[in-house]
């Protein structure tokens, strides 16, 4: 079947579509991922929290900086103001509920404040729900009955409500308080984790500040904020970390020469590749003039179980850039964590 939905959003990626009235905020959906553009219901975030589930066939799911896949007869809960996109590669049933928390409880009242609140607002991003697991069992269970309630005529909409309410007794019961999140940082929150994504998929290219503000039509110094409020580092140095996590990946996981994982992995020859990596595997260092810690300087394994190794690897990656040899490859175990300091 061709494509015939397509995902409405504006230029923060919230989605324009109205999930059910102004005095029901509710709304029950039956779809067919296949049957998107593109096979995918493209990336939005909504105020509304969501939960869904995979009645049949496997859903791909991206949520935030995560991917992953939903197998069949699994749910997840998508909390609110969270960017996600769903991706099939054939046809899926996905029945799913998108709900305001403010049906369950005024919001100027005590239970949104001390029940409602705390889950809705936490940042936690999504909850998979398992078969495996009692409490998330019976979410699925629970889930499953709304979903027969649709068709209905009979008291649908306060036994929907009921079972809203014993799902969300279950998720604040298993989600632990965190911080919250302030409605105006949502968009920003999307727009970061829209980069973020634009390097996972692209991290083998030559891409630069450039090219990741525009995947989100805002400015070179826009980006660079966002980044630096959101996980304290540059687009661009978050670009040579994934890139570097990426060859770790693959150094110990295929018998390609660092020659090679340099290019495969954006760098544009070795000798980058191995001046990058040396900067991550030297490790944190105390600074004297700001602490009165010791320097940690390791000279046996006893004190620096990766000794050996580290150097090992630092041995082969000179080699290899000098060489370019085809055979030159290190064989071990590249980023590795450093000791904490005593």
């Amino acid at each position: 079947m061709d494509a015939l939905f397509r995902t409405r959003k504006d230029e923060r990626f919230l989605e324009r579509a109205k999930h059910g009235e102004a005095d029901f905020p509710f709304r029950f959906y039956r779809e067919n991922v296949w049957e998107f553009d593109f096979h995918r219901i493209d990336w939005h975030w909504h105020p509304e929290t969501e939960i869904v589930y995979a009645e049949k066939g496997n859903i791909i799911c991206c949520v935030g900086t995560e991917k992953f896949v939903l197998p069949q007869g699994c749910g997840m809960v998508v909390n609110s103001g969270v960017l996600h996109r769903y991706e099939a590669t054939e046809n899926v049933s996905f029945p799913n509920i998108v709900f305001s928390p403010e049906l369950l409880g005024a919001k100027d009242g005590r239970i949104y404040r001390e029940y409602i609140k705390p889950v809705a607002e936490n940042s936690v991003p999504y909850i998979v729900l398992s078969r495996s697991v009692d409490w998330q069992s019976e979410i699925l269970d629970l889930l499953l009955h709304i979903f027969d309630l649709q068709g209905s005529e009979s008291c649908c909409e306060i036994q929907t409500v009921a079972s809203l309410l014993m799902i969300w007794r279950q998720l604040f019961l298993h989600t632990a308080p965190d911080h919250t999140n302030g409605p105006n940082d949502k968009g920003r929150s999307a727009r970061l984790q829209v980069m973020m994504q634009f390097i996972h998929a692209n991290f083998d290219k030559q891409i630069g500040l450039k090219d990741i503000a525009a995947s989100v039509h805002i400015s070179e110094s826009s980006a660079l904020q966002l980044f630096r409020q959101g996980i304290r580092l540059s687009p661009v140095a978050y670009l040579i970390r994934y890139r570097l996590k990426r060859a770790a990946d693959l150094l110990t996981g295929t018998n390609k020469t660092a020659t090679d994982i340099a290019y495969e992995t954006g760098f544009s020859d070795a000798d980058i590749f191995a001046a990058r990596s040396a900067d991550i595997t030297a490790g944190p260092r105390c600074n004297t003039e700001k602490t009165d810690r010791p320097i940690w300087r390791p000279t046996n394994k006893a004190d620096d179980p990766y000794l050996g190794t580290r150097k090992a690897a630092t041995d082969a990656f000179a080699r290899n850039a000098s060489t370019k040899a085809d055979g030159a490859r290190a064989s071990c175990v590249y980023l590795l964590p450093r000791p904490p300091l005593a």
